[in-house]
């Protein structure tokens, strides 16, 4: 369906246009877009106030994936990996401010936090901890991608949503006690996540995607769907994983350095 924009100029039914006549966002596009955002929000809050370390990743990933999973179903791979990094954005926001506003609440919702915390801030201090050690953090990191990618194949995607929210959770709320504990606390605000950090979240996102989709598709076999090639996102995102156990080796030492003078 065609429709006629106010300044004449026309564009596909329930795509928003600017004065020019450039297409913006879709529609569907911004309600899942504020969908994520009030989940994010919302599954933080709730998990704060019920303070059960295992139900807080839960209630995160279960807000998220109807709006993933939706778009897998659908054959929108890129758009399901474009809103999930939002979400990981948004949900790292929320953690970052509750455990800010509620550090003891904190220290007894978020699964690991308080240990993942204390090991990172000893490593900025003394050099010593995984973080900087590949012979520590290399069998860490595989762990966690091979528990990643069979929660994924067993549960559609949701349990990788869930270990994700998990991760995410901790790493956020050393974030949080960084920035709480600096003498420069915008400079560790923006050293707190490092790149190769980064580069790992995108990663697992992208992995998920044909892991994720083999049931999702099922469920709608019978319907029209694009033919899609979802395995080149996991190439990508083994990709990513792969840069950023090396990049993690090679700049760590110097990203030592710059948290230090943070704190």
């Amino acid at each position: 369906m065609i429709e006629r924009a106010h300044d004449g100029a026309v564009a596909p039914s329930g795509t928003r246009t600017d004065p020019n006549g450039r297409g913006l966002l879709p529609a569907s596009m911004w309600v899942s877009l504020l969908l994520l955002a009030a989940g994010a929000a919302g599954s933080t809050a709730l998990g704060f106030v019920l303070g059960a370390p295992w139900l807080l990743p839960i209630l995160g990933a279960t807000a998220a994936y109807p709006v993933y999973a939706a778009d897998l179903a659908r054959g929108r791979p890129a758009r399901a990996v474009t809103l999930m990094v939002i979400w990981a954005v948004m949900l790292s926001v929320a953690v970052v401010f509750a455990t800010s506003a509620f550090p003891s609440r904190a220290e007894r919702t978020i699964w690991l936090g308080t240990e993942y915390a204390a090991e990172m801030i000893e490593w900025i201090e003394t050099g010593i901890g995984p973080e900087g050690d590949p012979s520590l953090f290399l069998p860490q990191h595989g762990l966690h991608f091979a528990l990643f990618n069979l929660a994924c194949l067993a549960s559609a995607g949701l349990g990788g949503l869930v270990m994700g929210a998990a991760l995410l959770n901790y790493m956020n709320f050393y974030v949080a006690v960084l920035i709480r504990e600096a003498s420069n606390p915008i400079l560790a605000a923006a050293l707190g996540w490092p790149p190769w950090a980064i580069l790992r979240v995108m990663g697992f996102i992208l992995v998920s995607v044909p892991l994720s989709a083999r049931l999702l598709r099922r469920f709608r076999r019978g319907r029209t769907q694009p033919n899609i090639s979802y395995w080149k996102y996991y190439l990508w995102g083994a990709g990513l994983v792969v840069s950023d156990a090396i990049l993690k080796a090679v700049l760590a030492p110097f990203w030592r350095g710059l948290l230090a003078r943070a704190l």
